[in-house]
């Protein structure tokens, strides 16, 4: 191989290693514009998200933000997905422990009691858990607030809710609903609006706790919940 071809070889490997690290930083810095988006929610509310606001928070110049999100839609429709993703994993965490109590109420042909004081015990745990976000909690509510004059916000919102409420309502069909559609739209109504109480104040653990039995057990029919008093 020719010296020029050798050297021509060396600054080809050398513009596609300083390509990946450019791509790298802005991906790192399009993260954190997203991340000072969030805090921004959390702490003085959506109306609060504007580009200098934002660059100012992410300690990254204005133009930055500009670049990466031409306007603030798209900033707070992004911001939202991110939101979304990172709390997936206790939404996941939530629909499998909630299989797993099917699967044992299943496989050991348990009674219907049993499996009522699971569900709701796997409920309070995860409501009791995300009250405990309270900055998680307030953008999720700044968002849904929002949703409602955004279409755009509106759009990625109903179809995460739809999801959702589909693969619950699979759970609860499975678990023997007549009406999982129903069940489902009544179940996610109170457990956001336990969160959000919860966040709050308004709302003790235990009451939270007995709430849900109360809540399960009528859903099932099993009459767990009247035992417990």
């Amino acid at each position: 191989m020719s010296e020029t071809s050798i050297k021509s070889e060396q600054g080809g490997r050398q513009r596609r290693a300083e390509g990946r690290q450019r791509r790298a930083e802005g991906r790192l810095r399009h993260q954190q514009i997203l991340e000072a988006t969030l805090r921004l929610i959390a702490r003085e509310g959506i109306r609060a998200v504007r580009h200098r606001a934002v660059a100012k928070e992410a300690g990254v110049p204005l133009a930055a933000t500009t670049y990466y999100f031409s306007d603030i839609g798209q900033l707070l429709s992004e911001a939202f997905t991110w939101f979304a993703e990172q709390r997936a994993g206790a939404v996941l965490a939530l629909q499998q422990q909630l299989l797993d109590c099917l699967q044992r109420a299943e496989a050991d042909n348990g009674d219907r009691g049993q499996l009522v004081q699971e569900i709701a015990t796997v409920l309070a745990d995860h409501v009791i858990g995300q009250s405990a976000a309270v900055e998680d909690r307030s953008i999720e509510l700044a968002f849904k607030h929002e949703a409602r004059r955004d279409a755009g916000l509106r759009a990625l919102n109903e179809a995460q809710e739809r999801q959702f409420a589909a693969e619950v309502g699979a759970l609860l069909e499975r678990a023997g609903s007549d009406d999982p559609f129903s069940d489902t739209q009544i179940g996610l109504g109170l457990i956001y609006r336990l969160e959000a109480e919860l966040t709050f104040g308004e709302l003790s653990e235990s009451e939270a706790r007995r709430i849900l039995l109360r809540h399960v057990d009528l859903q099932l029919g099993t009459g767990a919940a009247h035992s417990q008093k």
